[in-house]
């Protein structure tokens, strides 16, 4: 009885850490992002991550097809990157 005590303490307890750190990690995220957008700002950059996507990629991005639009984004960049190999 003890060991299973002991090991449902361990469980809860790496369960909690790892949610702590989770969210410590994505807030430290999110300041960063806050940040780099208040430099882009400050500096005057015109930042338009999407300008050169091909349209079809972004209509299956706004449908929510991921895999279609990763596809979609091969063809069209084909030429462009050496695959790694």
């Amino acid at each position: 009885m003890d060991d299973y005590l002991v090991v449902l303490g361990a469980l809860v307890l790496g369960i909690v850490t790892g949610r702590l750190t989770t969210s410590n990690a994505n807030r430290a995220f999110k300041y960063l992002a806050y940040k780099v957008d208040a430099i882009i700002e400050h500096i005057g950059i015109d930042f338009k991550p999407y300008q050169n996507m091909p349209k079809e990629v972004l209509s299956a991005l706004d449908g929510g097809e991921r895999v279609k639009a990763i596809k979609l984004y091969r063809c069209f960049s084909r030429g462009r990157f050496k695959r790694g190999g």
